[in-house]
């Protein structure tokens, strides 16, 4: 293969890394297992990675990459499009506000930061939710 040509798709794939990485864990979190009460308890898997790749390489996280991750997770979950994109787009504007603090903290800091985020975006998803079935 040219060098050029191999350059190129090194330099394509380090640029899609982040958002191909959030798309495998929104499939990850997809699957359902055989625990009673699974979908309750199962980890934001995309939230997670969301946060991650935001605050360690927000330059390639794009918003329309995160849009059109939420949108096709909402498809395979059956929730109202758009719901998770917004959650997960509030997210990361939040993050990206708040990076400077995030980024070279304690490790311990770094995942009590995400648990206020997490609970913070369950609320909301709470109330999207309500608003979107017409059911509190």
């Amino acid at each position: 293969m040219n060098t050029v040509v191999q350059q190129r798709l090194d330099r394509w794939l380090r640029i899609a890394a982040p958002l191909l990485s959030i798309l495998l864990i929104s499939f990850l979190g997809l699957i359902n297992l055989p625990f009673p009460n699974y979908t309750t308890i199962a980890p934001a898997y995309t939230l997670i990675a969301v946060y991650c790749w935001t605050v360690w390489r927000p330059d390639l996280v794009p918003y329309l990459g995160v849009f059109a991750i939420g949108v096709f997770e909402d498809f395979l979950r059956g929730t109202p499009i758009g719901a998770t994109s917004l959650l997960l787009l509030l997210t990361q504007l939040f993050v990206r506000s708040q990076r400077r603090f995030l980024l070279g903290r304690t490790f311990d800091t770094f995942w009590v930061g995400f648990a206020i985020i997490a609970v913070a975006v369950a609320a909301l998803e709470w109330i999207v939710m309500s608003i979107a079935y017409a059911t509190p």
